[in-house]
């Protein structure tokens, strides 16, 4: 859990070293992971353990494509744009048990160094970050984020809706789909929340998707 708030303290006070886009992993709120076993806390240490065989270890960037407006497009890849060419994928036990992709380096070693910076507790920045925590099947994990976004001074909340990631592994292969569905809508009792962001993304068609494709080189 502390690694869960050691991130989204990061996010919150680094400068966006990609863009403040709706790709860049920066989110406008905050819905903490749900145990992905449906509750039973039991489990969780064994979905962690499986997250981490299934989906863990270092990848070197294949493609990254993205569309914004609609996510029926295929794209443009844009992987020569990213700060870098390896992430790291890894799984922890926070408010369940999360996976997590981050961009971790140029090189093998950088992750590494990546990896031993943020295992030793120091406030590395999760560049692209991408989280899920439930379990499709045997090769796929997703999340649904909800976005309150933020009032904007005219009874308005600004870029609230919705966000789903999935992780699909197979065999050296993982790909992280990110789409998201950015609204506007009424601000109710001076507040913009979740929940509500969420309700009013219902319905729309989403409009940015990146998906992130990447082939595993080492295990860390």
């Amino acid at each position: 859990m502390l690694r869960s708030i050691r991130r989204l303290l990061v996010a919150a006070f680094l400068p966006c070293a990609i863009a403040c886009d709706p790709g860049s992993g920066y989110k406008t709120s905050y819905r903490a992971p749900t145990p992905a076993d449906g509750g039973n806390s039991q489990d969780v240490g064994a979905l962690v353990e499986w997250m981490k065989t299934t989906f863990g270890g270092i990848y070197r960037v294949h493609s990254y494509l993205v569309a914004d407006g609609s996510c029926s497009a295929s794209g443009t890849d844009e992987s020569a744009q990213l700060m870098a060419q390896y992430f790291w994928v890894n799984a922890f036990e926070g408010l369940g048990a999360t996976t997590e992709a981050c961009l971790c380096g140029n090189t093998q070693e950088e992750c590494r160094t990546f990896i031993a910076q943020e295992r030793a507790g120091a406030l590395v920045a999760c560049l692209l970050q991408r989280t899920a925590t439930d379990k499709v099947n045997d090769h796929a994990i997703t999340h649904h984020w909800q976005q309150a976004g933020t009032p904007d001074g005219n009874n308005t909340c600004v870029q609230g809706g919705s966000e789903d990631v999935t992780f699909d592994r197979n065999a050296d292969q993982i790909q992280v789909d990110h789409e998201q569905t950015l609204v506007d809508y009424p601000v109710t009792d001076g507040n913009c929340t979740d929940a509500r962001g969420d309700a009013a993304a219902h319905g729309v068609a989403c409009t940015h998707r990146d998906v992130l494709v990447g082939t595993w080189v080492a295990s860390e």
